[in-house]
This record gives structure tokens, sequence and C-alpha cells, in this order.
């Protein structure tokens, strides 16, 4: 069984991982509507998200560590992290480079997740 390290970094990759999604969801919304009138682009805060996060990381109380993932759980589905553009429309250029960086980040988080994983299974098999 994983000891609450593995736990919270687990968590807290899970959270980044469906946060990515969750953009790239709002930037296909965005680039799908580019044409329609009256249509406002939206975005992803994730900032709030990693705010939340960056206490779960500063806490070494297990407990309150569960609880501050699971307020940022509670954040993410909600809905609370998509927010109104500032623009007011959609800026094609801008939201194809906002896809792109964003499978960036998703390639890396799941590379560094893998990475983790093979530890975890070196350390179980007892480095063979």
């Amino acid at each position: 069984m994983l000891d609450s390290t593995g736990s919270v970094t687990s968590d807290i990759v899970k959270l980044a991982l469906d946060t990515s999604v969750l953009r790239q969801t709002v930037y296909a919304s965005n680039i799908a509507n580019t044409s329609s009138a009256g249509f406002k682009p939206s975005e992803v805060s994730f900032e709030r998200q990693m705010e939340m996060l960056a206490k779960v990381l500063t806490t070494s109380d297990d407990s309150q560590q569960a609880s501050l993932i699971a307020g940022a759980r509670a954040l993410f589905t909600s809905g609370a992290m998509i927010t109104p553009s500032a623009d007011e429309h959609v800026q094609l250029d801008k939201e194809v480079a906002g896809v792109a960086e964003n499978y960036v980040h998703y390639q890396a988080l799941i590379t560094g997740y893998g990475k983790y994983l093979a530890q975890l299974r070196t350390a179980i098999g007892g480095g063979q």
C-alpha cells in the first residue's frame, strides 16, 4: 500500500490531468464557435486550483492534505474553473497555440507520472 506521500502525489497528478482535459475541451468549444455570432470564449483558471494544491504540499497533516485535495476536486467538478475570457471574440491563433501548449503539458505529466510508477514498481520488486 502507498504511504500518504504517494497518495498525495497520485491525487495531485490526477487533478492536473483532469484539468488538462477540461482545458482541452474549452479550447475545442472556443475553436468550434469561432464564427458563431455573439459567442464569448471561455478559459480554464488552473491557477486557482494550483493555489489550493500548493497548500497541500506545504502541510504535513495527512487529514488536512486529504481535505485540501477534496476541496480542489470539488472546485474542478463544480465548473468554477471555467471563466469567461477577457477577449470579446475567439482569437483562433491564440486558441490553437493554447491547444499545443496544453498537449505538451499533458504529455509531460503522463511521462513524469509513468516514471514515478516505474520507480514504485522497482521498489516493490526489490530493485529487480
